[in-house]
């Protein structure tokens, strides 16, 4: 398939994506797929991005993960292999082209059965790897159009969504085996493999995601995981492109960003997240989310109002707790 045809397959799905979601801001999900639209420019956002699979189906973003800045467009797939902090903008959209995405997470489980059976099957996985690197556990990949076309069966599951339990994880292994056995495929699976060192650095991660509200004892963790002190370290920057310390600091201020939305007060979410100064607290928010914490809040609420008032005029179908939880969603 030529150039032309590979833009016009994109555009086909662009079509039906804005069908699907006709309102600005609007996302969706289904069986775990999840598509995404922003119609505004160069607006900058944050998010935890989880170990997912996306495709960019119209647009550009620009994304800071794991240290690095890239901007990648329609036709591009992003692949996240763990947690970490997605600093984003979508570039150039409007309200007639605005920025389109879908994405879905990746289970480990999956992967793994997935690889088991590709070794069973001798299937090779290519040792060198093309796609672009955004850290050791993040790739910009350019798919072929095997890739989107599956993509494309997954938005089209919107329309049948009785048909999406059962298809959907079906087209997802398709997606994941093809990343597999693209040039990018080798370091992917290193992040799946049981005892390799991006693996335990995954679980590592895992267990720093899961305790943001507690105390951790690097030390301690680095030899649950089989490793050295300065091992982990090394190994835990070149996974995620930060060290231990500064990736627990930009999920905790994520998490607490999350409670601060939801309503909690702004001095308690600082204390419930280990910060027993108020002012520094309101120091880190600001660095990470360009706001300070109370006025991040009320920036949310006044889109909250605006989101009440076109309701009420029946613009918009889904609930105020949908649209909440959107605001909270990785656009990959």
């Amino acid at each position: 398939m030529n150039n032309a045809d590979y833009a016009e397959h994109l555009r086909s799905i662009a079509s039906l994506h804005m069908k699907l979601l006709p309102e600005a801001g609007e996302s969706r999900t289904l069986c775990g797929v999840t598509l995404h639209r922003r119609d505004e420019s160069n607006c900058a956002a944050t998010c935890s991005a989880h170990p997912g699979m996306g495709l960019l189906v119209q647009g550009a973003k620009r994304a800071l993960m794991g240290g690095k800045t890239v901007e990648y467009t329609a036709g591009e797939c992003l692949v996240v292999g763990v947690d970490m902090l997605d600093s984003f903008q979508a570039i150039g959209a409007t309200h007639e082209t605005p920025f389109l995405g879908v994405s879905f997470d990746l289970e480990e489980d999956e992967v793994v059965k997935i690889t088991s059976e590709m070794d069973a099957c001798g299937i090779p996985i290519p040792k060198r790897a093309d796609a672009e690197d955004l850290s050791g556990a993040a790739w910009i990949m350019q798919p072929d159009i095997k890739v989107i076309d599956a993509y494309a069966k997954l938005v089209e599951l919107f329309e049948t969504p009785e048909e999406a339990p059962i298809l959907a994880p079906l087209i997802q292994r398709e997606i994941i085996f093809r990343f597999l056995v693209s040039q990018g495929g080798a370091a992917f699976r290193q992040i799946f493999t049981v005892g390799a060192p991006e693996y335990r650095i995954r679980k590592a991660a895992f267990e720093i995601r899961k305790n943001l509200r507690n105390s951790i004892d690097f030390r301690e963790l680095a030899k649950s995981i089989g490793m050295s002190q300065p091992t982990f370290y090394r190994y835990f920057r070149e996974v995620t492109g930060q060290s231990p310390l500064q990736y627990q600091k930009s999920l905790k201020l994520q998490e607490a960003r999350r409670a601060i939305l939801s309503g909690l007060p702004v001095a308690q979410t600082g204390y419930e997240f280990g910060y027993e100064s108020p002012a520094q607290f309101s120091r880190d928010y600001r660095s990470q989310f360009g706001l300070s914490p109370r006025g991040d809040f009320e920036q949310f609420r006044k889109g909250e109002a605006f989101w009440r008032k076109n309701a009420a005029n029946g613009s918009w179908p889904e609930s105020l707790e949908e649209a909440q939880k959107n605001t909270y969603r990785a656009i990959s």
